[in-house]
């Protein structure tokens, strides 16, 4: 099924998400947009059980901030600029604009040779735009060949040769807002960052860049908390359900023995 068809299905089923719309293949709710792109929603709700169940009692919203973060997540992993690889650069530009919901979408602004204008998302934006000021008059598949060092991106390796990527860091602590909803590489990109962010905190002497790194994230320890809880309420009801299947077949046999 198509993501316009069973958005439109959904919708119809699940009434309290009638803000959800589907415009020019992309996501719209309340003038923010997703490309979709790179998901099938179908398969990505069923997958997401927890999120299937939860639909009748979730708003528009909450719908939109959990397909959203999970696409955003998927557009930092495609590094590759889609246009003609022959096309030649005569001009390039990093923009950086903020969306609604906190995160800070990276685009690069391209000229060619026959002054024709590009605006395509890239999440190295300035890194390329570095490496067109001491590349001028470059093609696309200049471009996309100094992006292929990025496949290997690695936020612990970077932080340990001191770096932070402080966009990848505020997008795992808006994950907050959906941590029952994630999935697949997100929900293992928060856990890996959870882990290396508490690795952090217990050192005895901490550099200046990982202070930095633990004082830009206060709801870290709410975070894991919640996501330890969630995790105990689900084995609190598996050892309940199981004891009350033990009742039923002990209350059988006795039964049977009378």
């Amino acid at each position: 099924m198509t993501n316009e068809l069973f958005i439109k299905e959904l919708v119809n089923k699940f009434p309290n998400l009638n803000e959800l719309k589907i415009e020019n293949h992309q996501l719209v709710y309340n003038n923010e947009r997703i490309d979709l792109e790179q998901i099938h929603l179908e398969t990505f709700i069923r997958q997401n059980t927890y999120l299937y169940n939860n639909l009748k009692y979730l708003d528009s919203e909450m719908v939109f901030k959990i397909i959203y973060y999970h696409c955003n997540y998927f557009k930092t992993k495609n590094i590759k600029i889609n246009l003609d690889e022959n096309i030649v650069i005569k001009g390039l530009r990093a923009i950086s604009k903020a969306d609604s919901n906190g995160l800070v979408n990276n685009y690069l602004y391209l000229i060619d040779d026959l002054s024709n204008t590009y605006l395509v998302p890239c999440y190295y934006a300035n890194d390329v735009f570095n490496y067109y000021q001491s590349n001028k008059n470059i093609t696309v598949y200049n471009l996309n060949e100094f992006l292929k060092q990025y496949k290997t991106f690695n936020f612990k390796e970077n932080l340990d040769n001191g770096l932070v990527n402080w966009e990848y860091v505020k997008m795992m602590i808006n994950l907050d807002e959906v941590k029952p909803y994630l999935i697949g590489d997100l929900k293992d990109e928060l856990e890996k960052f959870l882990d290396l962010i508490k690795e952090i905190e217990l050192k005895e002497n901490r550099n200046s860049i990982e202070e930095e790194l633990i004082k830009a994230i206060p709801k870290r320890k709410e975070l894991e908390r919640s996501l330890k809880k969630e995790s105990g309420y689900l084995n609190d009801l598996l050892i309940i359900g199981f004891v009350i299947f033990l009742g039923i077949i002990l209350s059988i046999l006795l039964i049977k023995n009378r």
